[in-house]
């Protein structure tokens, strides 16, 4: 009698913990919360490896600035607005965007 009590007492118990650690990981500090950070996680990685590549063609291109009078002279010119006398600059406007259908 004393042995079928306690197997059941030890079945119990296992099924308690199991319980318990199926609400835990479904809680929220469980494994959704989890899957989330990760996500979470990957998305920053990938921002900071885009900002890096970013960060990388600005380093090149000051380079090149500090290399080259003719593109140190082009970029002046282009954040300026200047022209050399007898150049001419054409602006042309970007297309309108197409309306978005209902």
């Amino acid at each position: 009698m004393m042995t079928l009590l306690r197997q059941i007492g030890y079945v119990a118990a296992v099924a308690l913990a199991c319980f318990y650690a199926f609400v835990v990981l479904r809680g929220p500090n469980g494994i959704p919360a989890m899957l989330e950070r990760s996500h979470h996680v990957e998305a920053l990685e990938k921002e900071i490896k885009d900002l890096d590549a970013r960060i990388a063609d600005k380093r090149n291109f000051l380079e090149e600035v500090r290399k080259s009078p003719e593109v140190r002279e082009r970029e002046i010119r282009r954040q300026l607005n200047k022209v050399k006398p007898g150049e001419t600059i054409i602006y042309l406007e970007d297309a309108p965007a197409p309306p978005a259908k209902p």
